[in-house]
């Protein structure tokens, strides 16, 4: 399960054998300029007085992406409108 704000998404994942992974794509939407992503599982875990002992699932390569969409909910032909104003002005 992963978590961002007040959002959650599931991703289920079923082993088919040793050395198995499963990619995910989870989309949410951000409140606050800055919002926590967690991920959690009820199933798996780590143990705590063997740090080298993984138990279940791991979750690597996290990549976070900007979506495009302005700060204040102004989408692209508005930011192209003004860049293009300002180059206006800086020719005359």
């Amino acid at each position: 399960m992963a978590f961002a704000g007040d959002q959650a998404q599931n991703v289920h994942y079923t082993p088919n054998a040793n050395s198995t992974f499963q990619t995910a794509d989870l989309n949410f939407t951000a409140k606050a300029e800055r919002t926590r992503i967690a991920f959690y599982s009820i199933y798996y875990n780590t143990r705590t007085d063997d740090m080298s002992s993984l138990c279940g699932p791991v979750i690597d390569d996290v990549r976070v992406w900007f979506s495009g969409a302005g700060r204040f909910g102004l989408g692209g032909p508005v930011w192209l409108a003004l860049g293009l104003w300002a180059f206006i002005l800086v020719l005359v």
